[in-house]
């Protein structure tokens, strides 16, 4: 099925401070909003209300989340007189859905940093923001006046419009069977997360080991986050589509073993047993799912484990490269050569290039930079979306879809559901697309080419520092206790050159400090060293 586009036109949308109720429109006007409590802050009616007044149809919140009441389960489900309570979604792309009890208008309601990241906006930067993001997507495809409700959606849109060959035809990606996306969801992670220092947020499985311990090592004098820059982009080059082939055993070990660079580079994922080195001193490479969930991930590294997994094989040649042994089980491999990210990822990395070369605001340009991070990452996310449980409210429990499970939460009823795909959606679905990204990008974070040596050539990553100094992974993401060489500018003698992928110091604390023995102290020291930025790395 070709990937459906929209012509997405501009929505009525206002930006307002949830503290002060101070905002501004698409169009430019100032609003302020009345409140109509003893409260000193506005209340979610009371947004709503204003919305109403200004014929808005969507709010985006600037600044902090709206306080939640002690008896529920999220600022969405405060009451709100007049407005009926629709669905409300409650992940990371938090929206409230509302409808006006008399007139029936609808508005929905969403934290701009779903957008634009951990800047702090005013609405008026908010706007400017979102007018620079119009400004650039139609610069790259005029068919998109505005971007749409969510950053994932919109690039969706975005990749569908994105979809040529080198002459211009448009050609349409075959799917994967069923069998096999089933298989891709319920075997695919996304990130690498690991908390690498001895305490209550290392892994207690038995074939996990910290590295380091915090008894041994209580002080620290230097705590250094680095990562990829623009990673996603990076790897987006010459995936493989559908139809997939599934494996045999014989057929995956030919593959692997007998076919020289050509099988070995095939786009593939097997599912292997694995051995640890006997002498393995260094973080884990291969993930395994806990027994029974479907999100939990650990990395075995202690020398000696086995276990059996699928992976990328992008992730089986950092491994083998590293003495581990690797036998395949099965596996299946992708048609190749169709190209179908390449188009959508430059035309991300060219706006980027344009909006950092732009003069603006440092803190809108920023925020903008972070919109198109997360119209790609969430794009890409987008690809498995298949209708995934979330949880969902309403406010009558004869609103309740029927059969299902619910509790209730306040006034509310809660209840998950799996909505079924739309036609459109379904043309878009391409689990196989998002899990080779997630496979480079959890390899790259390991071990990735660079311009200077690491501890085992010429490579930057995880596993080319000195494990007694590594704290910590979060995806793109590398804690160290110290400097790693290889992430500082190349100016002054690092492999960052500034290429997509490349992981680059992002921000450094020196001085003595105690070791972040959880995940919660680790976060502390990253918000810090973010402050502080990675410029005492080199004097500056």
């Amino acid at each position: 099925m070709r990937p459906v586009t929209m012509k997405p036109k501009p929505k009525p949308v206002m930006w307002l401070d949830a503290t002060t109720g101070r905002g501004v429109t698409l169009d430019g006007r100032s609003v302020s909003t009345v409140i109509k409590s003893r409260h000193r802050t506005p209340q979610l009616d009371d947004l709503l209300d204003t919305a109403a007044h200004a014929g808005v149809e969507w709010i985006m919140l600037t600044g902090a989340e709206p306080r939640t009441p002690k008896d529920r389960q999220s600022w969405m489900d405060t009451p709100t007189p007049g407005w009926a309570h629709g669905e409300h979604y409650r992940r990371d792309d938090k929206r409230g859905r509302y409808t006006n009890t008399l007139t029936g208008q609808k508005v929905e309601i969403s934290m701009a940093s779903t957008w634009f990241g951990d800047v702090i906006l005013s609405p008026v930067q908010a706007s400017h923001a979102w007018g620079a993001l119009r400004y650039y997507l139609n610069r790259v495809e005029p068919e998109m006046a505005t971007p749409l409700m969510s950053p994932g959606l919109t690039g969706a849109i975005l990749w569908a419009f994105s979809v040529t060959e080198r002459k211009g035809t448009r050609f349409d990606p075959e799917p994967v069977s069923d069998a096999v996306a089933e298989l891709l969801h319920a075997t695919s992670g996304q990130h690498h997360m690991e908390h690498l220092v001895a305490g209550p947020n290392a892994s207690e499985h038995p074939d996990t080991v910290a590295l380091v311990d915090s008894r041994q090592t209580p002080m620290i004098d230097t705590f250094a986050h680095s990562d990829g820059r623009f990673m996603y982009a990076a790897h987006c080059a010459e995936l493989g589509v559908g139809p997939a082939t599934e494996l045999t055993y014989e057929q995956a070990n030919d593959l692997w073993f007998f076919q020289g660079s050509a099988g070995r580079y095939a786009k593939a994922r097997y599912r292997v047993r694995f051995r640890v080195p006997d002498t393995w001193p260094h973080v884990g490479i291969l993930g395994v799912q806990d027994p029974g969930s479907s999100t939990d991930w650990y990395y075995p590294n202690r020398p000696g484990a086995t276990g059996v997994t699928w992976a990328d094989h992008r992730e089986l040649l950092v491994a083998e490269r590293f003495g581990w042994g690797i036998e395949p089980l099965e596996g299946i491999r992708f048609t190749e050569k169709l190209r179908p990210l390449d188009t959508f990822a430059e035309r991300i990395k060219r706006l980027r290039a344009q909006v950092a070369d732009a003069e603006a605001e440092p803190v809108v340009k920023r925020a903008v930079l972070n919109a198109l991070r997360n119209i790609l990452i969430h794009g890409i996310g987008r690809f498995v979306m298949r209708g995934k449980e979330s949880p969902l409210s309403v406010d009558h429990v004869d609103d309740l879809p029927p059969n299902v499970e619910y509790e209730q939460v306040g006034d509310r009823f809660v209840y998950s559901a799996r909505p079924e795909l739309s036609a459109a959606d379904r043309s878009r679905y391409h689990p196989e697309l998002a899990s080779q990204v997630w496979g480079w990008s959890r390899a790259q974070v390991l071990s990735a080419p660079s311009p200077v040596p690491g501890t085992q050539g010429r490579y930057a990553g995880a596993l080319h520092v000195d494990p007694r100094t590594l704290l910590g992974i979060e995806g793109d993401a590398i804690y160290t206790s110290t400097v790693p060489g290889w992430s500082l500018p190349a100016g002054h003698g690092g492999g960052d050159d500034g290429r997509e992928g490349r992981i680059r110091l992002q921000g450094l604390l020196l001085g003595e400090m105690k070791i972040p023995v959880t995940k919660d102290q680790r976060d502390a020291l990253k918000k810090r060293a973010a402050v502080a930025g990675p410029c005492a790395a080199w004097g500056a």
